[in-house]
Formats: structure tokens, C-alpha cells, sequence
């Protein structure tokens, strides 16, 4: 097989989280709602209906191309994408098409810049619903989801991979969970992906190179309606694969739109590809241009929140964290939000002097341990969302100064962290109820380590005979002579001075 290169560009479709419809005054819930129940005559394409543009879906599009690090143009204009599909009522799509909102941004995939050519607003379809009506089979058109407002964000053919697109993916999502303008939930439709994939032969390696469309390959095929990551990567995986056995059987690839089987894992073609000529592109008559988005540019941006790379970044730098770390915290917003609560609860209980930026870093590691080892493991466990959960960051805090005094021990801590996690409560109660204090007398832990020693004269052998892990059997069996309540540390120093 030759070496081929793969060039991947990437639309990716975001419905927005407002109220109403892009251009009319429908609720824009659509999910397990009744069909045709959130439909008007705008949003039903019906004749003398006049659009109206939905200001917040318009500045939720606008905030999007800010934090990817676009430019606003100053003036945009929304024009009709004219194609024939039972579920367009207008025979058209309102959309932006040479003057969108936002153009020329890009965001880092690994060590280097993906280009994002432009961030455009327009509005969703309906939705066929394939079934059976009096023994027939037949399609159902629900319009309840059109007319929502959808962001379409496209790529430069910048990717080089299955997995950078992978990654660009993931990192889109997590952005409009942060922005909060999307759920972003591809279960419920409202983030779907469309590859545009084509492969170039070449000896060099090309894979940080920016190329321009002279050197871009003379096809390529498009994969639609993409609604998982799994299907994403699959689907340009199986594609890469395919092409290059057309190229090296002296073909090139019919240039088409093509659909993800999902149960046979390839892809299948559903059409011939269309040309932006093919869509017969003009200007909408009814909506006049606009002219206000650079105005409000310094508003939108101060609304920003801090982007999650940033904050990865800042946990990195600030407080010491590794990249796994900060990157397990800043996965979800609201994680992150539950996290900088303890570090600042923390710092409000230190006294000046103390608040050196190396005791912010050992506690910043202390709660990301338990945050991300415990916390993680119990949710996981039980399927509890990061706003449901019943310890406070304070009361790790607290568990964890109950360990550095030596109060508790770290298996009894995680004691009550889980009886706090399951059924609420008080640290210093629980400690108390169920006699998890740690034992402060040395002749009492002298005596069980003496008892320990005595039962197991073949482990104390071995620790004799050089076989030094044998201690730590030896303090778990302490441990349990002293019902937990033990430090390790004691128990394993008293060990090596009896034997």
C-alpha cells in the first residue's frame, strides 16, 4: 500500500439552549415532546410568515467564536439554502453563508493549531420518523425542531487523524458545557458532527503543514449526521481505510455524501455531493443585515467565563497539579467549580503568614487526591452527578487535617468519607459514633504488635531472612488487631525495633 496522508475538515452542528426558536417565538424543546405541538406558521414555512432573529441565540453564537478566537465581522447577512427534504417545510434553510458572524479562529489539538474557518448561526430541520401506519410502512414528519438555533462551527481540513479529530470533538463539548449555551448531549441530537475526508499521497511528512487549497486533494467525501464520538472516529477510521484501496487500485474516490452504519461499523453511500452552487445561496429578503456585533464585542467577552484550557493551564502553573490532575478536574465545570470551593475555603481558614504558595499547592494536591480518587470511585460507583453529592469540599478539607494530626487513620478516614457520601452528616460525629479515633497509646499499640508477632512466626522469619514486604503484611494484621485505629507509621517502627 502506498503512504497516504489523511485531510480531514470537520462541521460540527450545536443546537442552542434558548428558550425559543431562531426566528420565531416557538419553545425550542423538542426532545420527548408531543409532534408538531411546538409549531407556528413561521417555523412551518407558511406563506406571508416573517422571520424575526432571536437576539440571545445570536450573541450565544457570537460568545462561541470569541473563545475559539474569532473575528467579528462587521456586518452579516442571513441568506436561503434552497434543497428539496420532506422535513425542510420552506424548501429552504435560513442560514449565513458569505458574511457569517464569526470567521478565522482556531484551537490547539496537541501541539498545534487547528484553524476554524468560521462560526455561522442558522436553524435546525424537522425530524422524519420512520414507522408503520395501518399495516403500511411510512415516514412522519415532527417540525417541533425546526426552526431551533444551531451554531455550525467548520474547520480548516487541518486534521490528520481519527484521534486529533477524536480530541477537537471532545474539546468542542466541553466548551459549551462551559459557555453554558448548549447541553451539547449527542444522545438527545444537540451536537452532531459531519467529516470531510479525503487522503493525499506523499513521501513527506505533512502532518503539522498547513496546506492551501491548490495542494488539497481532488475530492472528498463527506460523512453526515454523526452523533457519537465512537461513530466519529470510526467512521473516518473506516474511511481512510477505504480510500487508500481505491488509490491503490489507480482510482479516485467518487467525490459523496455518505451515512455511518453503526451496527456494521463502514459507511455507505446516500448520495452524490453537493456543491455550494447546488444550494442556490441568496441573500434573505425578509431579514435586513447586520450591523451591531463589534459593538457589543468587549460585553461579550467580559461575559466569557474562564475557558477550560485556561483553567487547566492555571491549576498547572498556580497550584502545582500534574496535567492528569488538572485534567480529570476541569472535565466537567461544575467538578471544577466543586474543587476551587474547597481550595477557597481552605484559604479563608489560614492565616496570612501561612497561605505560602507551597501550602496552597500541598492542599491543592491533598483535595485532588481525594477528588479524584475517592470522590471519583463513589460517584462512579453509584452513578451520582457532581451536583448531587452530599460530602462538601470542607469536609474533605476537614478528613484530611484529621489525617495530617494523626486523629485518624488514612482506612478510617475513608471510612467516613463514604459514610458522609452515602448518608450525609458531621465529620467529627461519625469519627465519634463509630470510635475511629486513633489510638495515642504507644503501650497499647506495643502489646497488639507483640500479639501479631507471636501468631505469625513465619512472616517474622521471613522479614528476618531478608523478605522485607513481609512488613506490610504484618502491619495489616496489626491494623486489624487494633480495629483500625492504628498509624501505620508507628506500627511499622515498633515492628523493626522488636524484630
Amino acid at each position: 500500500m502506498s503512504k497516504y496522508t489523511p485531510i480531514i475538515g470537520l462541521e460540527v452542528h450545536v443546537e442552542l439552549n434558548t428558550k425559543t426558536k431562531m426566528f420565531c417565538s416557538c419553545s425550542a424543546e423538542h426532545f420527548n415532546v408531543p409532534p408538531n405541538t411546538h409549531t407556528c406558521p413561521t417555523c412551518l414555512g407558511l406563506p406571508g410568515a416573517l422571520p424575526t432573529v432571536n437576539k440571545k441565540a445570536s450573541e450565544y453564537c457570537l460568545k462561541i467564536g470569541l473563545a475559539l478566537g474569532c473575528s467579528l465581522l462587521d456586518n452579516a447577512v442571513f441568506a436561503r439554502k434552497h434543497y428539496a427534504y420532506p422535513d425542510l417545510a420552506k424548501g429552504y434553510q435560513l442560514t449565513q453563508y458569505e458574511l457569517p458572524f464569526c470567521v478565522n479562529g482556531q484551537i490547539k489539538i496537541g501541539d498545534r493549531d487547528i484553524r476554524i474557518k468560521r462560526v455561522h448561526m442558522e436553524e435546525d430541520t424537522g425530524k422524519l420518523q420512520h414507522g408503520n401506519h395501518q399495516g403500511k410502512s411510512a415516514s412522519f414528519v415532527d417540525f417541533n425542531r425546526s426552526g431551533v438555533p444551531l451554531v455550525e462551527i467548520v474547520t480548516e481540513a487541518d486534521f490528520r487523524s481519527a484521534e486529533e479529530v477524536e480530541e477537537y470533538a471532545r474539546k468542542l463539548q466541553q466548551l459549551m458545557r462551559y459557555l453554558g449555551v448548549s447541553s451539547a448531549d449527542m444522545d438527545k441530537g444537540s451536537m452532531r458532527f459531519e467529516a470531510n475526508i479525503s487522503l493525499i499521497q506523499t513521501e513527506d511528512d505533512i502532518s503539522n503543514k498547513i496546506l492551501d487549497d491548490s495542494q488539497l486533494p481532488k475530492y472528498k467525501i463527506e460523512v453526515k449526521n454523526l452523533n457519537s464520538f465512537k461513530a466519529l472516529a470510526g467512521s473516518v477510521k473506516h474511511e481512510v481505510k477505504s480510500q487508500a484501496e481505491i488509490l491503490d487500485s489507480g482510482k479516485l474516490p467518487p467525490q459523496e455524501t455518505k451515512g455511518w452504519d453503526d451496527i456494521k461499523q463502514q459507511t455507505y453511500s446516500q448520495r452524490e455531493k453537493e456543491e455550494a452552487h447546488d444550494y442556490r445561496y441568496f441573500p434573505d429578503p425578509d431579514i435586513s443585515p447586520m450591523n451591531w456585533m463589534t459593538k457589543e464585542e468587549s460585553r461579550l467577552k467580559s461575559e466569557l467565563p474562564e475557558l477550560p484550557w485556561d483553567k487547566k493551564s492555571r491549576y498547572m502553573t498556580d497550584l502545582g497539579l500534574s496535567e492528569y490532575d488538572a485534567s480529570l478536574l476541569i472535565e466537567d465545570k461544575n467538578l471544577a467549580k466543586y474543587f476551587e470551593l474547597g481550595i477557597s475555603d481552605c484559604h479563608s481558614e489560614l492565616s496570612e503568614e501561612s497561605q505560602t504558595p507551597e501550602s496552597k499547592k500541598q492542599i491543592a494536591k491533598k483535595l485532588t487526591n481525594w477528588i479524584n480518587g475517592e470522590l471519583a470511585r463513589l460517584r462512579n460507583e453509584t452513578s451520582t452527578d457532581i451536583s448531587d453529592v452530599k460530602i462538601k469540599p470542607s469536609q474533605i478539607l476537614q478528613i484530611i487535617s484529621l489525617v495530617d494530626s494523626q486523629k485518624i487513620s488514612g482506612t478510617n478516614a475513608k471510612l467516613v468519607f463514604e459514610s458522609i457520601f452515602t448518608n450525609g452528616g458531621d465529620v467529627d460525629t461519625i469519627v465519634k459514633e463509630k470510635g475511629l479515633e486513633q489510638i495515642q497509646d504507644t503501650a497499647a499499640v506495643e502489646t497488639a504488635v507483640k500479639n501479631v508477632l507471636e501468631a505469625q512466626p513465619k512472616a517474622v522469619a521471613d522479614y528476618r531472612a531478608g523478605k522485607e514486604t513481609v512488613i506490610m503484611f504484618l502491619i495489616g494484621m496489626v491494623m486489624k488487631e487494633l480495629k483500625g485505629k492504628g498509624n501505620t507509621e508507628e506500627i511499622k517502627e515498633i515492628i523493626k525495633k522488636i524484630i
